[in-house]
């Protein structure tokens, strides 16, 4: 066994055969209590998607070679392989199924159709100005000076169509994507992080949810600094730049995914505070800010007869 060889190994198989079983799984996330410490409450999560662990008491993580040094109290990697293949039969019949079917998924993945997103290739990158882009801002109620301040229209192509969307950047200069069809990304994947100088930081999912807190300063009155995942996956990648901050309000999505993230959040550190009830009854920030944006209109419309 080698390095490459313990990569392949799932972390969930690793931690099964060591008697951890998962408190609950959500689709790639598998949670359970921390191997490190004895704990009334999974705090320490596996994503199998790409094969990472995290422990949201100690704000630690990383891939299953960092898990094992732990886990065998053993720095050495040559002893630790060792010691990993000794003990786990499991993992030379895993390693042997792994590498007899690897040409076999190869074919199989040529044979995919590859996500949209790999295919994107930007053309041109310049202002807001297409009609139908700023009228689907309009549809999600957002003011059309804050959405040039902080969006871009990106011209693109698939397999040599055109295409064009609105595009808001992210920290590792990737954008996402988003027209009245699609909803997507130009690779690579990050979050976006907005420096007003504030010791506090709100923390949104989309930024929709960004753009309607700046067009309605009625939600959040507090003065902040702002953190857009654009994906809720990247939040524990996050984790160490919501820590420079004093304070941190979280406003994610009204679903099973945001909630339990904010709950594990608020109880690692007194630092986090959930905003959601702020938008109760509504998925997100944004749709709580059209569904008032249309009742206001109908009440207009009541009020001069129409």
């Amino acid at each position: 066994m080698n390095i490459k060889d313990l990569k392949s190994i799932q972390i969930t198989d690793l931690l099964e055969q060591l008697g951890h079983k998962p408190d609950k799984i959500r689709d790639k996330e598998y949670w359970y209590k921390s191997p490190f410490r004895k704990e009334s409450t999974a705090s320490f999560k596996v994503n199998t998607a790409i094969n990472t662990w995290f422990d949201m008491a100690e704000w630690k993580g990383g891939n299953i070679v960092d898990l094992a040094i732990r886990l065998f109290n053993e720095p050495d990697l040559s002893k630790l392989l060792n010691k990993i293949e000794n003990h786990f039969s499991f993992l030379r019949q895993q390693l042997l199924s792994q590498k007899s079917k690897v040409q076999e998924s190869k074919v199989q993945e040529s044979k995919k159709e590859s996500p949209n997103e790999s295919k994107i290739e930007i053309i041109k990158i310049g202002q807001l100005q297409n009609q139908a882009l700023l009228d689907y801002i309009a549809s999600r109620f957002i003011d059309d000076t804050i959405a040039a301040q902080y969006c871009r229209e990106v011209h693109y192509k698939v397999e040599d169509k055109p295409y064009h969307a609105i595009g808001f950047k992210n920290d590792s200069s990737g954008y996402e994507l988003r027209n009245k069809y699609f909803k997507g990304a130009y690779r690579p994947k990050d979050f976006t992080f907005i420096d007003k100088g504030r010791p506090e930081l709100a923390v949104v999912e989309g930024f929709f949810d960004f753009l309607t807190l700046q067009t309605n300063w009625s939600l959040l009155t507090k003065s902040t600094n702002f953190l857009v995942l654009n994906s809720l996956a990247l939040f524990e990648k996050a984790l160490p730049l919501m820590k420079q901050h004093e304070k941190v309000y979280l406003m994610l999505d009204h679903d099973e995914q945001g909630g339990s993230t904010t709950s594990m959040a608020i109880k690692i550190s007194p630092k986090f505070e959930d905003m959601s009830h702020l938008y109760n009854g509504h998925k997100d920030v944004n749709e709580w800010h059209i569904k008032r944006e249309e009742q206001f209109l109908q009440r207009c419309s009541r009020g001069m007869g129409m």
